[in-house]
């Protein structure tokens, strides 16, 4: 008798795991299909992660990254039940150019038209870099390029400060264009302007294309998403958002006229198709070279030798070797001969590397050094 309880016991629960399986798989079924019938991007879900002060929101054109990130900020002013109510906000972009192209006319083409409508924004004005709505400033508005001018510049009350949301939007380089600023310092120097040492009700949101638009930005938290998917960095209090494509998307993008004009690029199709193969997956044994691409340390590296006889490139970390400088006046000896040598083994892939993010930074680097 005590063995058919048993037994029934061992039945009933196995049913009730089964049940309890098909309704997590059922579940995962509808979110999936809502998710591919959702025309639109939101940031919502991204909010509800505690302690975080970075969002990365990676992910195609025309998916709503903007929209939504404008919208949030302008709720966050608008509202007088938010913590950032009349608190004005920072849009920032690489350069004056972008910048002065975002402010003309009175910054007319500056918010999205649907938001322009919901919030009565059709008589903002521009001064100077500022956008103010009558009276009350509402935006301010950098350029990445010109960080240095607001070095010292008193954006920071420390008596009144109760928070800011800051927006860094297309900071990547075009192919082909010429990096004159070290981007991912010139950010730095921008956050630290305004925050100083706050972080309470502080978001920073970065609005990516891709993974290979700026990874100097995504090294600042010392990791690249190879895969869709959302991925906290606790330790760097960071959401990254790598946003996949769905099938609303994709309906909507299937008769856009761009589509037809193939240019081998990725801005709507925001898929990285990675080197997975040149990791290393050997133990590292001793470093050999460094290899200097700016006076800056964060643009150096180290080639080490590996248990497999391979070399692997891995980011500098105050290895005491003999360096290379890849190019003139980088306060190091410069020998054009090694320059070259280090260019024709990347060529022939005779180097590894440690992970993602180093084969994406060392690639940038050697792309200007190419040029």
């Amino acid at each position: 008798m005590a063995t058919m309880n048993n037994l029934t016991k061992i039945m009933k629960k196995q049913k009730k795991q089964a049940d309890f399986k098909k309704k997590v798989k059922s579940d995962k079924q509808k979110k999936k299909a809502l998710y591919e019938a959702k025309e639109w991007y939101t940031i919502r879900a991204l909010l509800g992660h505690h302690n975080t002060n970075y969002y990365c929101l990676v992910g195609a054109r025309e998916r709503g990254k903007t929209f939504s990130v404008q919208d949030y900020v302008l709720n966050c002013y608008f509202n007088p039940k938010s913590k950032l109510y009349k608190v004005p906000f920072y849009w920032m972009r690489l350069n004056d150019i972008a910048i002065k192209n975002m402010l003309l006319n009175n910054a007319a083409k500056f918010f999205e038209p649907i938001l322009v409508r919901k919030y009565h924004l059709e008589n903002i004005k521009v001064k100077g870099d500022s956008i103010f709505i009558g009276k009350e400033l509402l935006c301010r508005v950098y350029g990445l390029s010109v960080a240095y001018n607001n070095k010292g510049a008193a954006l920071f009350d420390a008596e009144t400060f109760k928070g800011v949301n800051i927006v860094v939007d297309e900071i990547a380089l075009e192919r082909g264009q010429k990096r004159t600023f070290d981007i991912a310092y010139n950010l730095k120097m921008q956050i630290e302007n305004i925050t100083r040492s706050s972080r309470e009700n502080v978001k920073i949101f970065f609005l990516m294309n891709n993974t290979e638009d700026s990874p100097e930005i995504l090294s600042l938290f010392g990791f690249i998403p190879v895969d869709f998917g959302i991925y906290k960095l606790k330790r760097k209090h960071c959401v990254i958002d790598y946003i996949p494509n769905n099938a609303a998307y994709e309906k909507r993008r299937k008769n856009a006229l761009a589509n037809e004009l193939d240019t081998g690029t990725g801005n709507f199709t925001n898929k990285v198709v990675r080197d997975l193969e040149s990791l290393n997956r050997s133990r590292l044994l001793k470093p050999l070279k460094i290899v200097k691409f700016t006076k800056d340390m964060s643009d150096w590296f180290t080639i080490w030798s590996a248990l497999d006889g391979s070399n692997v490139i891995c980011l500098y970390n105050n290895e005491k070797v003999d360096s290379i400088a890849m190019k003139r006046y980088i306060n190091d000896t410069f020998f054009p001969e090694l320059r070259d040598s280090i260019i024709e083994r990347e060529d022939v892939r005779s180097f590894k590397y440690k992970d993602v993010l180093t084969q994406a930074l060392w690639r940038k680097n050697l792309e200007i050094v190419k040029k």
